[in-house]
């Protein structure tokens, strides 16, 4: 018993390490890449999962939608660098800290004014129950290890940020790309002198890292099953849980389930027998 519960607290935790490595990536990428912070990344991210289950309000398989998500993704980094960063990334850092801050606030209010009623699961607008997954999720798609449960799913998200942190490495030490990626990152000036396009280079970080932050977001939904919290927060979007500061307390369904459970396990904890209590002597 304790070997199952181990290997199966095991697993757990390297499947939802991976979701947050794979988040991870792309703070790293945009700072190898530029040196910069984009603190807007789980906005981002968050944007990129919509669109992917957008497509699937629209019937269209997982698969592609994930495809498309993604390619949003490095279209919103891309254009983000280009209008956003370049102009003021070379008066300093704390500007670009700034505008950074600004798109998280900016993307944030997007999303509850495009998709802020639409609640996974049980929602009046939404035609999915729950989100679509890439791997196998079924009760029954599982595997069995010294007892402990291994879910296909799970295992298919690890491999996943295992083969493109593969790719990543090789990009970055094998690749004329990566290697200008990391000329630039550390003296954008001599880069430009040697030949390297330093606006190239710094929208394609951009563009990269916000793509792999979208696969970030879809993995981080397969695990909740619903859209609606950004990656890296845990705060929803406005018109999702409802606003408290208007009082409107009528938060959704997931939450209201978390906040019943300790009363529901008090519920079953049998009163003991009061003449069984033995007094506690006092220390003397």
């Amino acid at each position: 018993y304790l070997m199952a519960l181990f290997l199966q607290r095991l697993l757990d935790g390297l499947s939802e390490g991976s979701i947050y490595a794979l988040l991870a990536l792309g703070l790293v990428i945009i700072y190898r890449g530029t040196g910069h912070l984009n603190f807007a990344q789980g906005e981002m991210a968050l944007f990129s999962t919509y669109v992917v289950y957008q497509m699937g309000e629209w019937g269209i398989p997982i698969g592609f939608a994930v495809v498309i998500g993604v390619v949003v993704g490095f279209l919103l980094g891309a254009v983000t660098e280009v209008v956003l960063v370049r102009p003021v990334a070379r008066r300093s850092t704390f500007a670009v800290f700034i505008v950074t801050i600004g798109l998280f606030r900016g993307l944030n209010w997007l999303d509850g004014a495009i998709w802020g009623d639409q609640v996974l699961p049980n929602s009046a607008k939404s035609n999915q129950a729950q989100f679509a997954s890439l791997f196998p999720n079924k009760p029954t798609d599982n595997w069995k290890l010294f007892g402990a449960g291994i879910r296909i799913e799970s295992v298919g998200v690890l491999a996943m940020v295992l083969v493109l942190t593969a790719l990543l490495f090789l990009l970055f030490n094998r690749t004329r790309l990566g290697l200008a990626m990391r000329t630039v990152a550390s003296n954008p000036d001599s880069a430009r002198l040697v030949g390297i396009p330093v606006r190239r280079v710094l929208m394609f970080s951009w563009g990269m890292a916000s793509a792999i932050g979208a696969l970030g977001g879809v993995a981080t939904e397969q695990a909740h099953r619903r859209p609606g919290v950004a990656p890296g927060r845990h705060r929803h979007v406005p018109g999702q849980a409802g606003d408290v500061r208007r009082g409107d307390l009528r938060g959704d369904r997931h939450a209201a389930n978390l906040a019943a459970q300790p009363r529901d396990r008090l519920q079953q904890v049998q009163p003991c027998d009061q003449a069984a209590v033995v007094p506690a002597r006092p220390v003397q």
